[in-house]
């Protein structure tokens, strides 16, 4: 397997983009009944204004941060709209912050490794 010398910036690019769903969550869940939003939505939000090394490269990208999140349990994560054989996209995500995920972006509960965190430098995660 060849030496993928991007790979420590894609790791920090992810973790700026997790802590980019979760404030972006983080707003929704006053704005929205639910407090759900799209897969989609998100991504499509917070790619904008960003350069195309720093976005969600593709949905199983995009995909791939939620599933990290739901794991964290920062956010609850459902599938809508899916019969048994579709693949999972983007637009059949929902996700709304949970309250750890509230802990974590009020600055309540200690910074997570795998999140970008203005409180800690990255050596010291």
């Amino acid at each position: 397997m060849p030496l993928d010398f991007d790979e420590p910036a894609k790791i920090e690019r992810d973790k700026r983009l997790r802590r980019a769903l979760l404030d972006l969550l983080y707003l929704i869940r006053g704005a929205s009944p639910s407090g759900f939003s799209s897969g989609s939505f998100l991504v499509d939000s917070i790619n904008k204004g960003l350069s195309r090394d720093q976005r969600v490269e593709n949905d199983r990208h995009g995909i791939s941060l939620l599933r990290v999140l739901e794991g964290m349990n920062m956010i609850d994560l459902r599938k809508s709209g899916l019969r048994r054989d579709d693949a999972v996209e983007l637009k059949n995500l929902h996700c709304k912050i949970t309250a750890d995920g509230v802990a974590l972006k009020t600055e309540l509960s200690p910074p997570h490794p795998l999140i970008d965190d203005d409180r800690v430098s990255g050596e010291e995660l």
